[in-house]
């Protein structure tokens, strides 16, 4: 059932992805193209994986602040988390916008560093700017997700046109 499951996901991703405009220059083009880029960085290839209508749900207005947040959640990961895997994962639920970054690095000792960079307080800026949030979980097996999370729609009248 659960690769059944999994199929059917898939198959779905494919289709909203072909059926979205743009011509590949929609959000997930953007989010692959940029996990590419950063690859160097990293250390490894990150897999990014979609769930639902990306590229006709996530309006400009996210994108604008979707795109340089996985690019800090992903140079964190390869400056800071000593990971060997990584994975993104971008979901519409409802009418939410969800982002995932999940790695196996070493974590955060207690709570994340309040001192020295920007990088989790800009991410946190980001979401709540939006109306949303940011979450740093650490699995009891190890490693980091971060899970940032917005409104797909950011007015009354995006709602209404939707």
């Amino acid at each position: 059932v659960a690769d059944i499951d999994e199929t059917i996901r898939q198959v779905r991703a494919t289709i909203f992805e072909l059926g979205g405009s743009g011509g590949g220059r929609g959000t997930r083009a953007h989010l692959v193209a940029l996990a590419e880029e950063l690859r160097p960085m990293v250390g490894f290839e990150v897999p990014v994986e979609f769930n639902g209508p990306v590229d006709s749900a996530v309006t400009d207005t996210v994108a604008a602040q979707l795109l340089p947040t996985l690019r800090e959640a992903l140079t964190n990961v390869g400056r800071h988390a000593e990971a060997t895997r990584a994975k993104v994962r971008l979901s519409i639920i409802g009418h939410q916008c969800r982002l995932e970054v999940i790695d196996n690095g070493r974590g955060f000792v207690g709570h994340p560093p309040t001192g020295g960079g920007l990088g989790l307080p800009n991410m946190r800026r980001r979401a709540e700017d939006l109306g949303g949030t940011l979450e740093v979980v650490h699995p009891e097996a190890g490693g980091t997700t971060l899970i940032w999370q917005v409104p797909a729609f950011q007015s009354r009248a995006e709602a209404l046109d939707e």
